[in-house]
């Protein structure tokens, strides 16, 4: 219990942090098939709490030390190798080991920060005498556990009709369109310029099948008398439900260097760890309220085909058509390119005595595209009118935030009494 725990950029005695301090090794979190380091500490560690995102690509888990318990619970700090970073932003494969901080106490003098119970990251260094190279991947596929139920097109049929008799006006559907939907004999029925539509489609089940996922990692590492390094590559590229039709993907691209050197044995060492983080993501930009599960689960009847007797996207009434709108209604894109660099220069002048010098850089680029475009409401004669939740002139809007972010700390790290 007298044994020294550094903590942040401090120390404490052991004693002191018991139920504090809870570790994660990479063992834990290797085997594991996910996609963010968020995700591994889910069921790892005591009052860690981990909420699963909406399931979006891209969107990831959020995490909670001790519940809403402090001050500041909108999230905790995190330190990648000394030095505050995201963790969505690291490759779980590249992790040594987490610290979760679980009390204010132990961050010293981060105090100044605010009560942020917190998240040490290490990443891994080479360890064998040998040029080690290793490769992990994992392929998978998302289906949602539960999701409502569809009326089918009769039933459609039968209670609209009641609605609008009810209502004191004439049945939506005729004789002739209920024989159809009965019989499946045909998809549309003309009706002016307009159409009723006589398909049986479970829009629900047909978009919310399944999606794919991968995730593959390369490393190669290597540890000798005066020279560890380590590199590693890695890819997540993950698909949405939608991405069949349109834009719904997220990929992420990570690059390593960690490198530790000797320079002058058992009296100098140079540590250097540089990160490259790439995220692109493609998605439907939304109009207003329109996105493409509202319309999905709200306005496409199962009663509209994807397309009409003519060929056409299928749309009626306020009935929008998901397909379409994935496919000619515009996309939006952001990427987000994110180097880090960490380097800390170590001199024992005696022996007990460490002298440490530590800096870090971050730059972070962003870059957000959206492309709205307007698209058609086709009759029996053609085109009748371009729009669908959105009003104008087909229009592009782009924005680009650029942050460079340098810090640096020095302190005296007296290694033994």
């Amino acid at each position: 219990m007298e044994e020294v725990v550094v903590v942040g950029y401090g120390t404490q005695k052991k004693i002191n942090l018991t139920g504090a301090v809870e570790s994660i090794s990479s063992d834990v979190i290797e085997d594991r098939p996910i996609k963010s380091v968020a995700d591994a500490l889910q069921g790892t560690a005591l009052g860690v709490t981990v909420t699963s995102a909406a399931g979006q690509p891209g969107e990831f888990s959020k995490i909670k030390i001790r519940g809403d318990a402090s001050l500041n619970s909108d999230g905790a700090l995190v330190l990648i190798d000394g030095m505050p970073g995201d963790l969505n932003q690291v490759n779980p494969q590249d992790i040594e080991n987490i610290s979760v901080l679980k009390e204010c106490g132990i961050f010293g003098y981060l105090w100044s920060t605010g009560c942020r119970r917190g998240y040490l990251g290490h990443n891994k260094s080479g360890k064998s005498t040998k040029t080690r190279v290793e490769y992990s991947g994992n392929i998978s596929f998302n289906t949602p556990t539960r999701i409502p139920e569809s009326t089918t097109a009769a039933e459609h049929a039968r209670l609209s009709n009641l609605a609008f008799t009810n209502a004191g006006l004439a049945p939506n559907f005729t004789e002739e369109a209920i024989n159809a939907i009965n019989n499946h004999s045909t998809v549309s029925i003309p009706k002016g310029n307009d159409w009723i539509y006589t398909a049986d489609m479970d829009w629900i089940d047909l978009m919310m099948d399944r999606s794919f996922q991968q995730q593959h990692n390369l490393t190669v590492s290597r540890s000798q008398e005066s020279l560890k390094y380590l590199f590693s590559a890695g890819w997540l590229d993950q698909d949405g439900m939608f991405s069949e039709y349109g834009p719904d993907n997220f990929d992420r691209f990570n690059l390593r260097s960690n490198v530790n050197l000797d320079i002058v044995k058992d009296k100098l060492n140079l540590d250097s760890r540089i990160t490259f983080s790439r995220m692109d993501q493609r998605y439907h930009p939304k109009f207003g309220e329109w996105t493409i599960p509202y319309i999905t689960f709200i306005q496409a009847g199962p009663n509209m085909p994807i397309y009409d007797t003519n060929g056409n996207y299928a749309r009626y009434r306020m009935q929008a058509n998901p397909i379409q709108a994935l496919r000619e209604g515009g996309e939006g894109k952001e990427f987000t390119n994110v180097v880090d660099g960490i380097f800390t220069l170590s001199y024992k002048p005696i022996t007990d005595l460490t002298l440490k010098a530590v800096g870090g850089a971050r730059f972070t680029s962003k870059e957000i595209s959206e492309w709205r475009r307007a698209y058609g409401k086709y009759g029996p004669n053609g085109l009748v009118s371009m729009a669908a939740g959105q009003s104008g002139d087909n229009n592009l809007t782009l924005t680009k935030i650029i942050l460079v972010i340098l810090q640096g700390n020095c302190w005296l790290n007296i290694v033994s009494l």
